[in-house]
């Protein structure tokens, strides 16, 4: 497995839409942070990703639903942030494991 494990690192601010050229990371686990602004449509770029920890975060808008071309996800922790509208389709039609309270 390949991954970025920033979980509790102090990290604040917004993510990089270049985080979506990691396209080798089975997780990324960047929970429990200062993250800022929404999560970058480059996200969807990730076609290995297993695992996708955003929770207790200060992330705000939309799901991008580029998030549903993660073919491989298992699971998604995007719980205790501030997003607002739905959830792509793309994703509830998944069988990913999706914690959003």
């Amino acid at each position: 497995m390949i991954g970025l494990s920033l979980s509790s690192n102090g990290l604040k601010g917004f993510i990089p839409p270049e985080i979506g050229n990691l396209n080798k990371l089975n997780f990324l686990l960047l929970n429990e942070n200062e993250l800022l602004g929404s999560i970058p449509a480059e996200l969807g770029s990730l076609l290995n990703l297993e695992y996708l920890y955003l929770y207790n975060n200060q992330l705000t808008g939309n799901l991008p639903t580029q998030l549903g071309k993660l073919i491989n996800l298992k699971e998604l922790d995007i719980g205790s942030n501030d997003f607002s509208g739905y959830l792509p389709i793309t994703l509830d039609r998944k069988s990913t494991r999706l914690n959003s309270s």
